[in-house]
C-alpha cells in the first residue's frame, strides 16, 4: 500500500470516527431512524467527496477541506479531530492557482493611465481585481469584508466623469496632481476605519462595536486621490502577533505555500497582495508588521519615518508619545515604482518630495548586517543569509562599491529596551521599572548615534526581514523572538524596506532583503528597492 493510499484512508477513518460520534450523540436527541440516515447520508458525501479529491490529487480539495472546517464550526459538530487537521495541513499543495496575466503586470502606473482614449476602463479594472479576490479568497481567507459594490458604482462614475472631461481643460490636464489613483483599486487593513464598517481588528469583543462614523486619515487621503477601496483584510487579534489567525475570522494563509503563515500583523494585505488580488494595501506595522508579510509574500512593504503618516482613525487608539513612535502606517505593494506615489499620498507630502531621486549609488555607503546575537533567536536560514549576501554583491558590482559588514553589540539588548518603552511584559515592580527606564533609554539613544553614524549622511543598511523561510502554521509560538530584524528600526523610528529577491532553491517560498536608512531617508530606500527589483526581478507569481 503506498504512502499516500495510507494517508487517505487513515484520515478518512479519522474523518468518520469523528462525525459518526457526533451522529450518535444527536441521534439520542431526535427519532432514531431519521437521525441514522441523515447520518449515512452525510458519512458518505464526506468520504466520497473528500476520497476522490485526495487520490486524483486536484486542487479542489483545498476548498473542501476549508468548507468541511466551516461546517465543523457553524454544524453541532465541533472541531475536526486533531489528527485530521494535521493530516490536511501536511497534504495542502504549495501553489493554489495561477495568477492571471492582467493582475500580474498591472502597476499603479499603468492601472491608473485610463482615459477615453485607453483601452481599459475603470469599472473593467475594478471588475478585473474583484473576480481575482473571489477567486483566492476561499483558499487564502485574506479578507473579512467586501465594498464590491460600492467599488463598482464608484468605477462607474469614475468613467462616466472622465467621458464627459475635456481633454483641453485646466481640470483633465490636472488631474495627474489632484487624482493621482483615480479608479485605481487598493484595500485596508481591518484596523483602521472605513466609514461604515466595524474595526473589529480581530478582536471578537469589538465585532458589536458601531461602525466607523469616518474614515481613517490614511483611507480618506487614497479616496480623495481616487482610489478605490474593495476589500478589508484579516489580521491578529489585535495586531499583536507575526502570524495571522484570529478566533471571528480564522487563519489566513499564504498564497505561495497555503501551509505556511503570510506573516503578520498585516497578513491579509501581504496575502492579498501577493496574490495578486490588490495592486496596493495599507498596513501597520509595530515590530515588523508591514515588512514580515511582505517579506513572505513576496512583495515591497515600506515601514516610514516615525510620525511621517497620520494614525488618527487606528484602532486601539493610541494615546501615548511612546506609542505614537513606533506604530506608523505603510504600504505593500508589488512594484517597486509604486511606493513613492502612495507614500507620497499617505503622508501627504509632494510627489516630487517622494519620488525616486536619480541617485548616484556609487556615492552611497552601503552597509550590511547578518546577526544579532540575541537569545532564543533562531539562526539565520542559509538561504536567507545567501539572499543577503547576493544583494550586498549586487551593489557592489553594479556601483563598484565595497560594502562594509557592521555589527552593533547594543542592539542584543533590543527586547529590554522594547519591554522599557512599554511594550514588554517584564516582571518588574514600579520601583524596578523607574530604575531600569533611564539606563534603556541611554542604551536606545547610543544605539540609535552608532547605527546613524555608521550609515552617515547617505546611507543604507541591508539585513535579513526575518531569519527564516516563511513557518509553517502553529510554528509562531517557537519564533517569538525573530522579529528582532524588523523591530530595531521601530524603537528606532527609522524607516525601512522589505523587498523581494527571488524565491528559494524549491522554487516554492519568498526571499526578501530588507533595506533600511536614517530618518526620513524614504526617498532613498524605495530608489534602493527599485534597484534591488531590477537586480532581482522583483515579485514573482504563485
Amino acid at each position: 500500500m503506498s504512502v499516500k493510499l495510507w494517508i487517505v484512508l487513515y484520515t478518512l477513518r479519522e474523518m468518520l470516527q469523528f462525525v459518526d460520534k457526533h451522529i450518535k450523540a444527536e441521534n439520542s436527541k431526535k427519532e432514531e431512524k431519521k437521525s441514522e440516515n441523515e447520518g449515512e447520508d452525510l458519512k458518505k458525501k464526506f468520504a466520497l467527496d473528500f476520497a476522490k479529491t485526495l487520490l486524483n490529487d486536484q486542487p479542489e480539495y483545498l476548498m473542501l477541506w476549508q468548507s468541511l472546517n466551516q461546517s465543523f464550526k457553524t454544524v453541532e459538530f465541533g472541531s475536526p479531530p486533531p489528527a485530521f487537521i494535521i493530516l490536511c495541513n501536511a497534504l495542502l499543495g504549495h501553489r493554489f492557482v495561477q495568477t492571471s496575466k492582467f493582475c500580474r503586470t498591472c502597476s499603479i502606473p499603468s492601472a491608473k493611465k485610463r482615459c477615453p482614449k485607453c483601452k481599459i476602463s475603470s469599472e473593467q479594472l475594478i471588475t478585473a481585481y474583484i473576480s481575482r479576490v473571489r477567486r483566492v479568497q476561499p483558499l487564502i481567507n485574506a479578507i473579512v469584508a467586501e465594498c464590491f459594490e460600492k467599488a463598482l458604482e464608484e468605477a462607474k462614475n469614475v468613467d462616466n466623469y472622465l467621458a464627459n472631461l475635456d481633454e483641453q481643460s485646466e481640470e483633465y490636464k490636472n488631474l495627474e496632481q489632484s487624482k493621482p489613483l483615480l479608479g485605481v483599486p487598493f484595500s485596508n487593513k481591518n484596523n483602521m476605519d472605513v466609514k461604515g464598517f466595524v474595526s473589529v481588528a480581530g478582536y471578537a469583543p469589538f465585532v458589536n462595536n458601531p461602525p466607523a462614523e469616518k474614515d481613517c486619515d490614511v483611507v480618506e487621503r487614497l479616496c480623495n486621490a481616487g482610489a478605490i477601496l474593495i476589500a478589508i483584510t484579516n489580521l491578529p487579534k489585535l495586531a499583536m502577533n507575526w502570524s495571522c489567525t484570529n478566533k471571528v475570522y480564522g487563519r489566513t494563509r499564504n498564497p505561495y505555500d497555503l501551509r505556511r503563515i503570510p506573516g503578520g500583523s498585516s497578513g491579509g494585505e501581504g496575502a492579498l497582495v501577493g496574490a495578486g488580488a490588490s495592486p496596493f494595501g495599507l498596513g501597520n506595522d509595530l515590530g515588523g508588521s508591514v515588512r514580515i508579510p511582505a517579506s513572505m509574500c513576496g512583495v515591497f512593504g515600506l515601514k516610514p519615518t516615525k510620525d511621517a503618516v497620520s494614525l488618527n482613525g487606528f484602532i486601539p487608539k493610541i494615546d501615548t508619545e511612546m506609542g505614537k513612535a513606533q506604530w506608523t502606517i505603510g504600504p505593500l505593494c508589488r512594484y517597486a515604482e509604486d511606493l513613492p506615489l502612495v507614500f507620497s499620498i499617505i503622508s501627504g507630502k509632494s510627489q516630487s518630495e517622494t519620488d525616486f531621486q536619480k541617485i548616484d549609488f556609487s556615492q552611497v555607503r552601503i552597509i550590511y548586517m547578518d546577526i544579532l546575537n540575541i537569545w532564543f533567536m533562531e539562526n539565520v536560514h542559509s538561504e536567507v543569509l545567501q539572499a543577503l549576501r547576493k544583494s550586498v554583491r549586487f551593489f557592489e558590482t553594479e556601483f563598484n562599491v565595497t560594502a562594509q559588514k557592521v555589527e552593533f553589540p547594543l542592539a542584543s539588548h533590543l527586547y529590554e529596551i522594547w519591554g522599557a518603552l512599554g511594550f514588554g511584559t517584564p516582571a518588574l515592580s514600579i520601583p524596578d521599572i523607574l530604575k531600569e527606564f533611564p539606563k534603556m533609554l541611554k542604551k536606545l539613544d547610543k544605539l540609535r548615534h552608532q547605527i546613524k553614524q555608521a550609515l552617515g549622511d547617505k546611507g543604507i543598511l541591508l539585513l535579513p526581514t526575518w531569519p527564516t523561510l516563511a513557518p509553517f502554521h502553529h510554528q509562531d509560538l517557537f519564533t517569538s523572538l525573530n522579529l528582532a530584524f524588523t523591530e530595531l528600526f521601530n524603537i528606532l523610528g527609522f524607516p525601512a524596506i522589505s523587498c523581494p529577491v527571488g524565491l528559494d532553491s524549491s522554487k516554492q517560498i519568498p526571499l526578501s532583503v530588507q533595506i533600511a536608512g536614517p530618518p526620513n531617508s524614504e526617498p532613498l530606500l524605495m530608489a534602493a528597492a527599485k534597484e534591488i527589483e531590477r537586480g532581482f526581478g522583483g515579485w514573482v507569481r504563485p
